[in-house]
């Protein structure tokens, strides 16, 4: 798809040109047109940490990676990822959510997904992505999310060296991470 440019400065000037057949002078009227390309379409992105998720998906069952792929596709700016069970099964085609529930675990335990109580209605959870492992928003936010957790809730089994414990309160299992 093309792209629809933006104008932001024309000029036009007469200048004088030397004809390369006939040597003869001449005139021309030449405009200078400079364009910014403007996207077509605005869409909001996530960004996904290459790294990560090539080590991650090794080792994944293709159910877990189908579910990860579909949370990245539908996550809200702060990793957010407000969506029942039996809605994430029904957008992908699965009759029975017990393999949702299954793979959203599993995710948990790789820490992958974080899971906190829903604000409003304390019988579902509300789901939050790794932002280790992608990110939906600015830096700064994504910074500030990160500070709220302590950095061993937020690293992977397979990092290098293991991060020392900071002195901030680490969040419990299931903390209300929402409202940050």
């Amino acid at each position: 798809m093309g792209r629809k440019k933006e104008e932001i400065i024309s000029q036009s000037e007469m200048i004088a040109t030397v004809n390369a057949v006939t040597q003869e002078l001449e005139t021309r009227k030449v405009t200078i047109h400079v364009q910014k390309d403007v996207p077509k379409y605005k869409m909001p992105f996530t960004i996904v940490f290459q790294v990560a998720n090539s080590i991650l998906v090794k080792d994944m069952p293709l159910a877990d990676c189908k579910v990860l792929l579909y949370l990245i596709s539908v996550v809200q700016y702060g990793n957010i990822i407000d969506r029942t069970i039996k809605e994430i099964a029904d957008d992908l085609g699965y009759k029975d959510s017990n393999w949702i529930q299954k793979s959203l675990k599993r995710l948990e335990v790789q820490k992958v997904v974080l899971k906190s109580k829903h604000p409003t209605d304390k019988r579902r959870f509300v789901y939050m992505l790794n932002p280790n492992q992608s990110w939906k928003g600015t830096v700064k936010d994504r910074q500030k999310t990160m500070g709220y957790f302590n950095a061993n809730q937020l690293s992977f089994d397979f990092e290098e060296a293991e991060r020392p414990i900071s002195k901030k309160q680490s969040l419990r299992p299931n903390a209300e991470f929402y409202n940050l």
